[in-house]
């Protein structure tokens, strides 16, 4: 091959990668790896609110643990419920001879509300993190149509990892068996893409929040 071809060779391809050079530069700016993907709430509160009621969870917030009995009792009128299950020692202290409260184990079956404490909540998914650690176990959470959780507004973390992070704290000499966070009311869409609460667990989720607590 002539002197020429070759020079004319090279000038072609010193061109290609040129402008692959340029469209690239152009077309895709370098990320700041130092932002956050999913911004971190400000607000944890407001945003579990705000996030656990768009996908049709409740959310009621007191100032005490009286102002969350009152609001206890409100949610079993509208429910038109005149009891609740609770196996929950520390929970019994506080909700005990205020509202008609069932523990006997045998009865569970016929029960259609449950309230139990939680892990923590998680701002950014409306995330509530509940564990076998607590006296509720495994399946209290899972089975009646209605799950009622009794929090504090200190148990709220902005993100998912956040709550990781303080379930391994909590327990450093050992994780519960289960952790799991439920997002809203269980639902599936897997029959004709219809939407249906209450598929593999409580039809509706509840969630009552000292804010000073």
């Amino acid at each position: 091959m002539s002197d020429v071809n070759c020079g004319s060779r090279d000038a072609i391809l010193e061109k290609l990668r040129k402008g692959r050079s340029e469209r690239t530069e152009s077309f895709y700016e370098q990320p700041d790896w130092n932002d956050d993907v999913v911004p971190v709430p400000v607000n944890l509160l407001d945003t579990f609110k705000d996030e656990l009621e768009t996908i049709k969870g409740e959310v009621f917030v007191g100032e005490s643990d009286d102002d969350l009995v009152e609001l206890l009792k409100m949610v079993l009128a509208i429910k038109n419920l005149d009891s609740v299950f609770c196996v929950d020692t520390l929970l019994l202290q506080s909700i005990l001879n205020k509202v008609n409260v069932i523990s006997d184990k045998k009865s569970f079956n016929s029960v259609k509300a449950i309230i139990t404490r939680c892990e923590n909540l998680v701002a950014r998914t409306g995330s509530v993190f509940v564990s076998s650690a607590h006296e509720s176990g495994r399946r209290f959470n899972i089975f009646p149509d209605i799950h009622i959780v009794w929090a504090m507004a200190s148990q709220l973390v902005p993100m998912v990892e956040d709550a990781i992070i303080a379930i391994k704290e909590r327990y450093l000499n050992g994780l519960p068996s289960q952790i799991t966070a439920i997002t809203g009311p269980s639902r599936t869409a897997d029959i004709e893409k219809t939407l249906v609460l209450g598929a593999h667990g409580p039809k509706e989720l509840i969630v009552l929040i000292n804010r000073n607590a």
